[in-house]
């Protein structure tokens, strides 16, 4: 009797079985949780002891080619010219301000510091915590990940360039070390292509000769930003101008740079910023603000937005709209347009608002335009002056004539062997006007 509950007492259970299944798995779960921690408390320990070597976290030029190859094959971006190059721009940037110091959140937050000093704008910066968080992820940096963005600038906040302001940027003269004379006409005539094409600067950058067309007189956009080509019309006197800017093969960039390649977004905004610090304009100028001009110009003079949209390049028409951001005295004008508010307008309004659309509509420089009124009545006076091409005044004439013009040139007292002058095509002659 007595060995047969001895024998009871030492064969376990099914119960017992199972809780002590239970104990064994959930243990042998705790010890693999805890030499997991003990492998990551020991790398820890090792990359405090033994530091990332410099080729990990300092970023240089000699490695842009390998990032740029890894940020398409990644799909990181597009592998446009476009993309291209704007990431290229914010890479150099990036590289010249560290000077060899590795990339850590101490030395980026320097840089944005630096940015935001030099005016750049909150989107501009945006981007280049963008290039940061990517190039973090390439490194295996793990600092920059987190990084918080900006807000971005609405378009209603950015300020746009008058008339004035576009023409003083063109017409100031900056002090170039070499080929004054030509480096002058080349940026001079890109503030007017930008200006009156409302096209973005690396389209225009990557221009040449071969896509500039005389019939009709046109440019066609080969590498822009959505991928496809666009063709739009030329001012005639824009068209004009850019003549006289050298050039010898279909190949040629028709604004090249001093050695006569592509010129760089960077030296084209540079000298933009020179040019403003020169006339004393308060306004941030950069290449793309010409675009917002434009864009802005045009709808208030009443152009279609999908004539805008397919100027500029907006695939989508929503795009443009957000444009329409006008000031408040377009909304007034917009009021005003009702026909119980229209009976109810002064004779000293409507001359405010015929002044106003002649302002706006044609240009004042080809006529001069009087409006008066008296008691009862409005005088509206127009004389015709010299037509001007483009006022954009240079010093000497350039070191290089282009090899041909359109065949509507005549020679006159301002060409030369048919060709216009420099002079001729850049000086307004207000002493010169035809009788009213």
């Amino acid at each position: 009797m007595q060995h047969d509950k001895h024998k009871d007492r030492t064969t376990p259970q099914p119960a017992q079985t199972e809780r002590a299944t239970q104990f064994v798995d959930k243990l042998a779960g705790d010890v693999a949780e805890l030499q997991e921690l003990i492998t990551s408390a020991r790398a820890i320990i090792n990359k405090a002891g033994n530091p990332e070597t410099p080729k990990d976290t300092t970023i240089s030029l000699e490695q842009w080619h390998d990032f740029y190859e890894w940020l398409v094959v990644d799909r990181k971006i597009k592998a446009t010219t476009h993309h291209r190059d704007t990431t290229t721009s914010r890479y150099r940037k990036l590289c010249n301000f560290l000077s060899g110091r590795p990339l850590t959140r101490e030395s980026f937050n320097e840089f944005i510091s630096h940015m935001k000093d030099n005016g750049y704008s909150n989107n501009y910066m945006n981007n280049l915590i963008k290039l940061a968080k990517l190039l973090d992820r390439y490194h295996g940096i793990n600092q920059l990940l987190d990084y918080s963005y900006f807000p971005k600038h609405r378009l209603e906040d950015i300020e746009t360039l008058t008339e004035d302001d576009i023409r003083a940027l063109a017409t100031c003269r900056p002090r170039y070390r070499r080929e004054a004379n030509r480096r002058h006409l080349v940026h001079a005539t890109l503030i007017w292509f930008l200006a009156m094409t409302g096209c973005r600067l690396g389209e225009a950058l990557d221009l040449t000769w071969r896509y500039v067309y005389s019939s009709p007189m046109s440019c066609e956009f080969r590498y822009t930003k959505n991928g496809s080509n666009r063709r739009i019309p030329l001012p005639a006197g824009l068209y004009q101008v850019l003549l006289t800017l050298p050039h010898a093969k279909p190949s040629d960039y028709v604004f090249p740079s001093t050695s006569g390649g592509r010129m760089d977004q960077e030296t084209a905004g540079t000298d933009l910023r020179i040019r403003a610090e020169i006339i004393g304009l308060k306004k941030r100028v950069h290449a793309h603000v010409f675009r917002h001009s434009y864009i802005t110009e045009m709808i208030r003079a009443g152009v279609s937005l999908a004539h805008i949209a397919r100027i500029v390049g907006h695939k989508d028409i929503s795009t443009t709209d957000g444009y329409t951001h006008l000031a408040l005295t377009d909304l007034q004008d917009a009021v005003d347009a009702h026909p119980l508010v229209r009976e109810s307008i002064s004779l000293d309004k409507f001359e405010d608002k015929l002044q106003d659309f002649l302002d706006r509509t044609i240009t004042m420089r080809r006529f001069t335009i009087d409006v008066t009124h008296g008691a009862d009545e409005i005088r509206l006076v127009v004389r015709e002056n010299v037509t001007p091409v483009i006022v954009a005044p240079v010093a000497e004439e350039a070191e290089a004539i282009p090899p041909a013009l359109p065949e509507t040139t005549e020679p006159g007292p301002d060409t030369k062997n048919g060709r216009p002058s420099i002079g001729a095509l850049f000086f307004l002659r207000n002493d010169q006007q035809r009788a009213s």
